[in-house]
């Protein structure tokens, strides 16, 4: 479980932990600086609204603001991220449950498996004391488990190998410390505090950092719930960063989750002579989930979340920002023509994203929608329109391919990634997953298949011989699509 500071002596005691409704009560406390407690015996991680005391809101308007005075502090920024949410994220907890119902048998280790990256420090703390398995039964009586991927769930991350492990082995160090950008931290108010030493460390702003849980490798299991022996690459965002021309350019995942600003910002309220740190990263870990963050934030009450409505209006911009400006450009090409009876339209999707596009969880998806109407603006011909329940209007499963050429209103250009089972047949069960059927999602800038972690990687079915997928002439690494 990369377990660092010689833990396997330790003896097992029993959690200290505040109640469920403790935690999500406390989820969001602007500026409070209460409950501040030295951490607990033979405990390892904090609950966020202990470092929310010194790193929120400051009332006072000096600290965690920028240079125009504006609020960045790291506590609301993050408390309606996916991050912090990724305990209760319904979603997850369907498909957890769904795959325990599947493969019965198996529930135990694929809750624990799950739980690693969703709940890290309950299920992490768990292991630490012993305890053989951290189901979602163990994750809802735990506020640590609850508070997702906090503070402490990151920051105490060591460089022990790390980018080498990955699906939720997180190499945790347990010495009362926690990991940040900033040279020469001030340690007195934390040590006093929290007991936590802030040291500094490079490793927090390489892309490695993130990389224990955005590559994940599942054991693969046949259609009667028995091991077959063999992995499955479900997610590789990590890897997918690590082929193209991003690293190189020094584009890492914080660069674009985490966007810095230049202006110094205090990083701590109450605290006499700390100085300003420069460049600032924004805690906002936006991606592209908008649809989930409005799905929590609407169903607040039902998932006991405790946030504000404008923590989540930030973050549901910040996302948008994000899709609008940072993930791809679509346009297009050529002059678009005539002949006979057809009209010729050629449209490019160049990806901008440091991984491929989409990335994360294969039920993700991207559609190309063209629509074209004539002088009086009635469609004569629509392609990838949606109804109100989010599907393909004309859809028919199980899946379509990659097109290099659309000439009908039934074929559709998905970008996606599709899992087989050990009979070739089309699988949403991850555990069932033993190989991949197709995998057209567009590549990022730079990306080749010389690279050594292709086999992780890889591109699948048509898009393969598609003379124009990341292709420019015979040159890879484009990072485009070009739909005819």
């Amino acid at each position: 479980m990369g377990i660092i500071g010689g833990l396997a002596s330790m003896p097992s005691a029993p959690n200290v932990r505040f109640s469920k409704e403790d935690v999500r009560n406390v989820h969001h406390i602007a500026g409070r600086q209460t409950n501040r407690t030295p951490i607990a015996p033979e405990e390892y991680f904090l609950h966020s609204f202990e470092c929310t005391g010194c790193h929120g809101f400051d009332p006072a308007g000096i600290a965690m603001v920028n240079e125009a005075g504006e609020d960045v502090n790291l506590a609301d920024d993050w408390s309606s991220s996916m991050m912090a949410l990724s305990a209760v994220d319904p979603l997850w907890r369907a498909k957890v449950s769904q795959e325990s119902i599947v493969n019965p048998g198996n529930a135990l280790e694929a809750q624990t498996f799950c739980t690693g990256c969703h709940a890290p420090m309950g299920h992490y703390t768990a292991f630490f004391k012993g305890q053989p398995h951290y189901t979602i039964a163990d994750l809802e009586a735990d506020s640590l488990g609850l508070d997702g991927i906090s503070c402490s769930g990151c920051h105490m991350i060591s460089d022990v190998n790390l980018g080498n492990q990955f699906s939720g082995n997180i190499p945790y160090d347990t010495n009362n410390v926690e990991y940040g950008p900033f040279t020469n931290p001030m340690t007195g108010p934390m040590d006093l505090y929290v007991g936590i030493t802030p040291t500094y460390s490079e490793h927090v702003s390489q892309g490695r950092f993130c990389s224990p849980c955005h590559t994940l490798i599942t054991n693969t299991l046949d259609l009667s719930g028995v091991p077959t022996g063999t992995t499955f690459v479900e997610q590789a965002t990590f890897h997918e960063w690590v082929n193209p021309d991003f690293p190189t350019q020094n584009k890492t995942c914080q660069t674009c989750h985490m966007p810095p600003i230049p202006d110094p910002v205090i990083i701590a309220f109450g605290q006499l002579g700390l100085a300003p740190r420069s460049p600032f990263n924004l805690h906002t870990f936006a991606g592209a989930n908008a649809f989930m963050t409005q799905i929590i934030k609407d169903n607040k009450a039902q998932l006991g979340v405790n946030v504000p409505d404008v923590n989540f209006d930030s973050s549901l911009a910040a996302i948008t920002r994000v899709l609008q400006h940072q993930t791809v450009d679509f346009s297009i090409i050529n002059t678009p023509y005539a002949a006979q009876d057809s009209l010729y339209i050629d449209v490019e999707i160049k990806n901008k994203a440091g991984h491929k596009f989409p990335s994360g969880y294969p039920s993700r998806r991207a559609v190309v929608q063209m629509i074209v109407t004539d002088s009086l603006g009635n469609p004569i011909f629509t392609n990838g329109t949606f109804d109100s329940d989010g599907e393909l209007l004309g859809f028919t499963p199980p899946y379509y391919p990659h097109y290099n050429t659309i000439n009908s209103e039934s074929q559709f250009q998905i970008y996606e990634m599709i899992m087989g089972d050990v009979n070739g047949d089309r699988t949403t069960v991850l555990e069932r997953a033993f190989s991949h059927l197709k995998d057209n999602r567009i590549p990022p800038s730079g990306f080749n298949s010389s690279h050594n972690n292709y086999d992780t990687v890889k591109i699948v079915g048509e898009a393969t011989t598609d003379p124009d997928f990341n292709l420019n002439g015979a040159t890879e690494g484009s990072g485009k699509d070009i739909v005819h």
